[in-house]
């Protein structure tokens, strides 16, 4: 076999210069051992080099070793896997992104590579042909797109914004930086670290260890504390062993801070509602890469918007428990015991959390050994049920304290409600007991009716009227006297019990019906709660949507 036919090349060389030397992608042509024989222009201003003269007479070996290769997902590319390489043992490669560092400017690159080979009159390959594109601002403007719509997502995806924190800063390694970390402003004005990353996750709990040992002064007068008091970036590009040492608290810190081999650290301010709330930081370790431009802009919006999904978050939960507290003064913190009677109560709201609830419910004394028993619905959430609730549990109350007679109750507040101007005001479902004795007196107002368990059946007590709120009409409310004997027992409940989704129907009257004659004769109040409960988890497809109340009053004695 003759040997390869480099003397074809060089004669061509000219040629090769004068087509290719005004492109403005890099080309390189290299012998079958692996030397280059020819560069481009564009090549040449890569390499480092100003003459064609200075390349060829460079050491091949070390002109490699000066260049720092990754692959598209940032882990290191060893030099056979590079395309001119692979030519030359015979492969035939597709192009490959390549990600890289220039040398002396620590500059982060990301070209397209494409190898070509060439062969000598036998077919044997006497070099290759690389083309090299660089798409370094193609490639940063995608992976910034792409690293913002993810983070965006993850920010939407849950209110704990701790947890979603972690995963914007697992997002950042290795794209932006080796390490990530999130310190927020705490309730009393300390700095929290809520996040950190690495692509090692044993370095995570060490990096965790040394913070807890060694926390951030909110009057440090550098690095995290600074961001936050000034709310302006800081970069350092290259971090120098005197600054570890005028960082470090003792020499045992400062022996940890060297072993974590930091290289370049960036920290951006997260702001919210106008003020900073506090830092994301990027730090590179090991390899001689920098942070671009093109870096500090994508970490400075990645934390305007982690700042700002974090003041959502926490503006959510202060509401949530601003709610909570409301809706907890609405409703009786707990229920009295009535003489002759036990009783069992579920109340669950559903929806949002900071969102006040339409279901109500009460048990009070009416004067004269008389006791009502109510369970009601706000056919509204929020600021209207908030100012509906009370006023159903007292004025029927009041009225029925006054006159045994809970429908005196409900024809007052349908006065009330008449003369409120609010098209969009809010009308209520009720149904009532006054328990005198063995006696109870039943009224409904369009609620469902309740239930009346004896002997372990179940049957509903026939009891209707028009609903609460709505203009007068000819349905007059009736009132239900029963005589209950013990072991008799009441339930009352609320829609949401009946409308709860499954994976066919609703749970309907049927199955609760079902669910509290399964629980058999003597049943408890407690326990027919419980049964009703029971029954709704075996049957529901996740958690309800309306809120739950299940109110049992069971005659002993």
């Amino acid at each position: 076999m003759k040997p390869p036919s480099t003397g074809r090349l060089a004669l061509t060389e000219g040629q090769l210069a004068a087509a290719l030397g005004t492109l403005a992608e890099a080309v390189t042509v290299q012998s079958a051992d692996g030397r280059v024989l020819f560069a481009n222009r564009a090549a040449l201003e890569m390499l480092g080099f100003a003459r064609m003269e200075d390349l060829l007479t460079a050491d091949s070996d070390a002109l490699l070793g000066a260049y720092r290769y990754f692959r598209a997902d940032g882990t290191p590319m060893p030099p056979e896997e590079l395309p001119g390489r692979r030519v030359l043992l015979g492969d035939h490669p597709e192009p490959v992104l390549v990600r890289w560092l220039q040398p002396g400017t620590g500059d982060l690159r990301y070209s397209v590579i494409k190898a070509t080979p060439l062969v000598d009159e036998d077919g044997a390959i006497a070099g290759a042909v690389n083309v090299i594109e660089d798409v370094t601002e193609a490639t940063e403007a995608d992976m910034a797109r792409r690293l913002l719509d993810l983070a965006a997502r993850r920010l939407a995806s849950s209110l704990d914004y701790e947890q979603t924190l972690q995963h914007v800063a697992r997002l950042a390694v290795p794209t932006l930086a080796d390490w990530c970390a999130v310190d927020l402003v705490g309730a009393r004005g300390e700095i929290e670290q809520v996040a950190v990353a690495h692509v090692d996750p044993e370095r995570v709990r060490h990096a965790r260890e040394l913070r807890a040992r060694y926390p951030v002064g909110v009057d440090d007068p550098d690095g995290v504390a600074l961001v936050i008091r000034e709310g302006r970036t800081e970069l350092v590009q290259d971090v120098t062993d005197d600054m570890l040492a005028a960082a470090a608290r003792d020499a045992e810190h400062l022996e940890h801070l060297r072993a974590l081999g930091l290289r370049a650290g960036l920290i951006v301010p997260l702001w919210a509602a106008g003020r900073v709330i506090g830092a994301l930081t990027l730090v590179l370790t090991g390899e001689a890469r920098r942070f671009t431009p093109g870096d500090v802009g994508l970490a400075e919006e990645l934390g305007r918007r982690a700042g700002a999904a974090v003041q959502a978050s926490r503006l959510y939960t202060e509401r949530g428990e601003i709610s909570h507290v409301l809706q907890a003064s609405l409703l009786p913190r707990s229920l009295p015991e009535v003489p002759g009677y036990e009783h069992a109560l579920h109340h669950a709201a559903a929806g949002e959390a900071n969102e006040v609830g339409g279901d109500l419910y009460d048990i009070q004394p009416a004067g004269e050994g008389r006791w009502l028993v109510l369970v009601g619905d706000v056919v509204v959430k929020g600021a209207a049920a908030a100012a509906l609730t009370p006023r159903v549990r007292h004025t029927i109350a009041t009225a029925a304290a006054l006159t045994g007679d809970p429908r005196d109750g409900l024809r007052l507040l349908d006065r009330v409600l008449d003369h409120d101007t609010d098209p969009d005001r809010a009308a209520c479902t009720v149904a009532a007991v006054v328990l005198e004795g063995s006696r109870a007196a039943i009224v409904s107002a369009g609620h469902p009716r309740p239930l009346l368990v004896r002997d372990g059946g179940v049957q509903e007590v026939a009891v209707s009227g028009r609903i609460l709120g709505v203009e007068e009409s000819e349905t007059k409310r009736e009132l239900v006297e029963i005589d209950l004997a013990p072991g008799d027992a009441l339930v009352l409940y609320t829609d949401g019990v009946t409308e709860a989704p499954g994976p066919d129907d609703r749970f309907g009257p049927e199955r609760l019906v079902a669910a509290l004659a399964a629980a058999g004769p003597g049943a408890t109040a407690q326990a027919l709660v419980d049964a009703v409960l029971a029954a709704l988890e075996d049957y529901c497809d996740g958690a309800p949507t309306d809120d739950v109340v299940v109110l049992a009053v069971r005659r002993t004695g």
